[in-house]
């Protein structure tokens, strides 16, 4: 049990939005709206106790109020092709401070920590028709998604004498004003459907991050690097890591199954994306 765990309430949105669509063509459709979004009570960690262990639950504590705006544009199927394309800018504010915020004193309302600035996707969907052979029925999906990556409070680097202290409590540059490096993923799908009797079976290959890209989705908040906390270079670093067990207590700290890594992380273990997912299999339908 940890205290906080059991008090969570539901969370409640609140949101409101006005937007236009225009038939630019026969084949393009143009789209644009502006949204507001509140919500409050939001499940979030917090770290109770400080040290090591660091003991966390969940408490409704968040708030976080959103304006933006989303920009769309859809080609319909021309020559078995049809392509839709996204871009949203949002604006959050989070009252209580964001997370780090909230952890170490009360900053009022800043930028929110869960806030994506910038959003981009494109989706295309490829279809073969009859009457082409073995390329009949065969469809391909494509969708490249982007987005700025999520602000953070970034630290001072450590001038304490303790390797549990490396995370640091003073912050550079504002709450949140740092942001994780923008990430990009692409997506291919390709399945061929064939009649088998009164049913069908769909044969598919689906591979998600197809390219591999490593996307940072955490970093060290003293050095803005998905794997390097900076406390090994500082004088201090230097002179508390020489001894061995202080060395074997920092890697644990840093490392271990416990903190890893502490309030110092943006969201470690989590420090990149999904690698590269293929999947391979047979949808049986009518």
């Amino acid at each position: 049990f940890v205290p906080g765990s059991a008090s969570l309430r539901p969370e409640d949105v609140r949101a409101a939005g006005l937007g236009v669509e225009v038939q630019a063509s026969p084949v393009l459709t143009l789209a644009a709206a502006a949204f507001g979004r509140q919500t409050r009570d939001i499940a979030a960690l917090r770290a109770f106790v400080g040290g090591f262990p660091q003991y966390t639950g969940y408490s409704s504590y968040g708030s976080l109020d959103e304006t933006g705006i989303d920009l769309t544009a859809r080609l319909a199927r021309t020559s078995g092709v049809a392509v839709a394309a996204g871009y949203t800018f949002t604006v959050a504010r989070d009252a209580t401070g964001g997370t780090v915020a909230g952890t170490l004193g009360g900053f009022g309302a800043a930028p929110a920590d869960g806030e994506t600035r910038h959003a981009l996707d494109l989706a295309v969907d490829a279809r073969v028709p009859a009457g082409l052979g073995l390329l009949s029925g065969t469809a391909l999906g494509v969708v490249v998604a982007a987005q700025s990556g999520l602000p953070y409070s970034a630290f001072e680097p450590n001038s304490n004498f303790s390797v549990f202290d490396s995370f640091t409590p003073g912050i550079t540059g504002g709450v949140n004003g740092a942001r994780l490096p923008w990430t990009t993923q692409v997506d291919v799908r390709v399945d061929r459907r064939f009649a088998a009797g009164p049913a069908a079976v769909t044969v598919f290959a689906w591979a998600e991050n197809v390219l591999g890209t490593r996307n940072v989705l955490a970093v060290y908040r003293v050095t803005g690097e998905p794997d390097r906390d900076g406390f090994p270079e500082t004088p201090v670093g230097q002179t508390v890591l020489a001894a061995p067990g202080d060395r074997l207590l920092y890697e644990a700290y840093t490392g271990g199954p416990v903190n890893v890594g502490g309030r110092q992380s943006t969201g470690a273990p989590f420090v990149y994306g999904q690698p590269r997912q293929i999947r391979v299999g047979i949808i049986l339908g009518s």
